[in-house]
């Protein structure tokens, strides 16, 4: 029971686990993701933010700075108490693309700005040029904005305002910070919901798995509850219904073997006695002085009534067999040569009037098998009445050897007509038979392979068949080791 309860468990918290992981993980790449979006979003918004604001002060500045362009030193001197109040780098560039003065850096030692991208576009007459770059002077990359100056609709230089993109991190970086300690907050939460989730479907699961196991075992009184309206407990709901519709249908199966076994075992029964006498006063009735035509008829009697008690007692020996169980057998190690032996010299008059040749090829390591004698006897012969019905000549060959699993394995195997492949699924159910007429002349009761499928079951063992036609077939019977 304790053992019962561990492996429980342990499937409980397997499945809490890969729930736990697997919920938080999405989670987790989730808001990663989230915020990996919300960050190249917010870079992107304060980029056009400083865009504005550097378009809205140049515009602004324009009207101050154009009059001074003729005084370089007035100019120079503007420009630098401008900038340091603004904290953006202001140049004044030539229509040449001579930086007539910045806020910054010495304009004499400054190269021609003509192949800027911001000035060139201003020159090509744009509205405004704008460019994101290294700066060759300081190095940093920045953000530049330029506006022409014109005079009567004609340009008469360009100015330009830039701010490291530094500055603009450093006012994102605030703003992203509180992302990610909201972030930070609601990874947090969400893993202890995660949680809250994950035990309590896992623990759902494992009711259900737990239930399932039970009715597998035939327990249907076992019932799933699970207190909420998710689709657990929905299923949950079907599973109960289901287990409740199963063992509805278990007990009517039930009780309609109980009533076909009866059936069978008192008709048997009540069969037996008339068949026998019906043989016996055949039989009798041959020793009479009897025409050619009455002996004809007594012989069909004859032949028919030995046909119907082959019947009955087949039916019998299936009906005991169908309420026997692996305990109810008692096994020990049989020699197959033993049984072998004894069969074969039963059919040893069918086997001489057919010339068919009977061979024996015993391994060493397969001279016994752990089986119920009587029943080990009963499918050997009625695999080997088989053979021998339905081959004409040639040869039979049983084969015993031992499986790398451990498995004793007896093969009877003949020369005979064969069995088309889409027929050999059903050849080990009752009465089933491939030729019927065949069957009718050879006295068979179509029974003798399924007695040979139950006497396997009881000793959970297992045959199966392979067959061509015109090539033979062979049959194969597959017996569990000793302590298996």
């Amino acid at each position: 029971m304790f053992a019962g309860w561990g492996i429980k468990l342990k499937i409980k918290n397997s499945l809490f686990l890969k729930f736990f992981a697997i919920f938080s993980v999405t989670i987790f790449i989730i808001l990663a993701s989230l915020f990996f979006v919300l960050r190249v979003y917010i870079e992107d918004q304060d980029i056009k933010i400083f865009e504005q604001n550097l378009s809205q002060r140049t515009q602004t500045l324009i009207p101050f700075i154009k009059p001074l362009a003729k005084n370089n030193q007035a100019l120079k001197q503007s420009i630098q108490e401008i900038s340091k109040n603004l904290g953006n780098r202001i140049t004044v560039i030539d229509v040449d693309g001579t930086v007539i003065a910045d806020s910054q850096n010495d304009e004499k030692t400054m190269s021609s700005h003509l192949d800027r991208p911001e000035i060139k576009a201003v020159i090509g007459g744009a509205e405004f040029g704008l460019d994101i770059r290294n700066s060759t002077t300081n190095l940093e990359r920045t953000l530049y904005y330029a506006l022409p100056m014109e005079t009567d609709a004609k340009l008469v230089g360009i100015l330009r305002l830039s701010v490291p993109i530094n500055a603009l991190k450093t006012f994102s970086q605030d703003v992203l910070k509180n992302i990610l300690i909201a972030f930070f907050i609601a990874i947090i939460l969400s893993t202890v919901f995660a949680y809250a989730v994950s035990r309590k479907t896992t623990k759902d699961i494992a009711v259900l798995l737990e239930t399932i196991s039970e009715i597998s075992k035939g327990n249907f009184k076992a019932k799933a509850k699970i207190n909420s309206n998710s689709e657990l407990a929905q299923f949950a709901e079907a599973l109960n219904k289901m287990s409740d519709d199963i063992e509805n249908l278990f007990w009517q199966t039930k009780a309609l073997d109980e009533l076909k076994r009866d059936f069978i075992s008192n008709a048997s029964h009540e069969l037996k006695t008339p068949v026998t006498a019906i043989v016996g006063f055949s039989q009798m009735l041959q020793t009479k002085k009897l025409t050619s035509t009455q002996k004809h008829y007594v012989e069909i009697i004859q032949k028919q009534s030995k046909r119907l008690s082959n019947i009955v007692t087949d039916l019998l020996s299936l009906n005991v067999l169908e309420n026997t169980g692996l305990k109810d057998i008692k096994k020990t190690d049989v020699p197959i040569d033993n049984i072998l032996d004894d069969i074969i010299n039963l059919y040893q008059k069918r086997l001489n009037d057919k010339n068919i040749v009977i061979k024996q090829e015993i391994s060493p390591d397969a001279k016994t098998v752990y089986a119920n004698e009587f029943y080990l006897e009963q499918a050997l012969t009625n695999l080997i009445d088989n053979a021998v019905k339905y081959t004409e000549e040639g040869s039979i060959t049983i084969t015993t050897q031992m499986s790398d699993d451990g498995f004793v394995e007896i093969a009877v195997s003949d020369t005979g007509i064969g069995i088309e492949e889409k027929y050999l699924s059903r050849l080990f159910e009752r009465f089933y038979v491939v030729d019927k007429s065949r069957s009718r002349e050879s006295g068979g009761t179509g029974l003798g392979l399924a007695i040979v499928k139950h006497i396997a079951l009881i000793h959970n063992a297992r045959i199966d068949v392979r067959s061509k036609i015109c090539a033979g077939s062979s049959f194969k019977l597959h017996f569990p080791p000793k302590n298996s």
